[in-house]
């Protein structure tokens, strides 16, 4: 449930949240989503690199580059070596 829509039903005692939702309308359901994409993506792009600083900073193994599957390479008629 939208975090905005739960401080509104906390402010409009004894309201549904239908009610706060027809008051807010479209718009106001879903604004400030596009900051919190933002701000929970860069803060996960962070997180995967410093474990990745960590693993690189400590030598420690990392796993191989991913290959293309079989199949692919035949449809596209890739051979094994380039």
């Amino acid at each position: 449930m939208n975090l905005w829509l739960v401080s509104k039903l906390n402010q409009a005692k004894g309201a549904s949240a239908l009610d706060v939702a027809k008051q807010l309308g479209w718009s106001g359901l879903w604004g400030g989503l596009v900051p919190r994409i933002v701000m929970i993506g860069t803060l996960t792009a962070a997180q995967w690199f410093i474990y990745d600083a960590v693993k690189v900073f400590l030598r420690m193994p990392r796993p191989p580059p991913p290959e293309m599957p079989e199949s692919l390479k035949k449809k596209l008629g890739v051979t094994g070596e380039q």
